[in-house]
């Protein structure tokens, strides 16, 4: 309430002051390693120079704490024309929207992208002399990995198609492009052809790359996409019945590292439906509720990948069918429909 005065004041004593005073506050915050607020501040400043430097400085966003959908909002928020010859910008933005599932948007941010880069002319990292002289790049670090996600998004939209014969064919590119070493970056590879392979029914083919994703991922120090490719090759040796099997890599993806940013903590919650699922394969009813408790406390503290709360849901009318309760069943159900979101990843 007392901020709240002192910006009614300031407005109407000294409004010529507010944009200097956002400029100030965005510095300070950067300075002192708040980027969110540095962020925020640069916006409402209206430099929009500034906010799109800040922003270029975030991605990829899993790897600074930040979810796809805050960045991509921050992104709408700046006048498209500075967006336009950023790469960096237009290659996160392919990324979000297709994670979005809104595919024609990511397909147009990707083309801007490859008017920079082309990812299909050469294996090697491109140089500063390589790009046209109009491109803008702060993000010096991490500029070398653009051709590497585009490489990933030319199977990540097409798999969101369904267009999985694609997907499949620009997968096998894509390992051929990206060094061996760049172990995150096979690891998506890995993990998307392995989505692709599941869409058209291959569960053997799909259950190999996602053990190449989750080793690349384990040499890449990823915990969160570590977590989610055991979990899902855990999930189709559930699915195939082999219970022992799914049993030993949930059990070895609960002894993963778990970070403090929630991220993680996303992919844990996951985790606890699919150990909810196996005991209620068994029969072990009391533990598949306790695991279903469990994961539902994690999910609640970050909603990153869509679909995951309303197979929550699912999963404990599954249960409650198993323990007779056929009225509590559809009841859940029900509030599955209202919260289900159809997974693009």
């Amino acid at each position: 309430l007392f901020a709240d005065v002192l910006r009614a004041h300031l407005l109407k004593e000294q409004p010529q002051q507010i944009p200097n005073l956002h400029l100030r506050a965005s510095e300070w915050y950067e300075q002192n390693g708040w980027q969110r607020d540095a962020i925020r501040h640069a916006l409402l400043a209206q430099d929009y120079d500034r906010a799109t430097d800040l922003v270029e400085m975030t991605w990829p966003p899993l790897m600074n704490g930040y979810r796809p959908a805050t960045w991509l909002g921050w992104v709408k928020e700046l006048p498209q024309e500075l967006v336009k010859n950023r790469p960096m910008l237009n290659v996160g933005c392919a990324w979000s929207f297709t994670h979005a599932g809104d595919l024609e948007n990511a397909e147009a941010h990707l083309l801007d992208a490859e008017r920079w880069l082309d990812t299909r002319s050469t294996n090697s990292v491109p140089q500063s002399t390589d790009l046209k002289s109009e491109m803008i790049v702060v993000n010096t670090e991490v500029v070398e990995n653009l051709p590497r996600t585009m490489s990933n998004l030319r199977i990540y939209i097409p798999q969101s198609k369904g267009d999985v014969a694609t997907a499949i064919k620009n997968g096998h590119y894509a390992l051929n492009f990206i060094p061996e070493d760049a172990h995150f970056y096979r690891g998506v590879a890995n993990l998307l052809i392995a989505f692709a392979y599941l869409t058209n029914g291959n569960l053997e083919q799909a259950s190999e790359f996602l053990a190449d994703s989750a080793q690349n991922f384990q040499m890449a120090e990823n915990s969160f996409f570590q977590t989610l490719a055991i979990v899902i090759s855990g999930d189709i040796d559930r699915i195939q019945g082999r219970l022992n099997e799914a049993s030993s890599k949930y059990e070895s993806a609960l002894k993963l590292p778990i970070s403090d940013n929630g991220f993680t903590l996303q992919e844990v919650a996951e985790l606890y439906l699919s150990l909810s699922e196996l005991c209620r394969e068994r029969n072990n009813l009391q533990a598949a509720v306790e695991y279903l408790q469990q994961g539902q406390a994690r999910l609640h503290k970050q909603a990153l990948l869509p679909g995951r709360e309303a197979r929550w849901y699912a999963t404990m009318a599954r249960t409650k069918v198993a323990e007779g309760e056929l009225n509590s069943a559809l009841e859940l159900l029900n509030e599955a429909e209202q919260v289900y979101k159809p997974d693009t990843f």
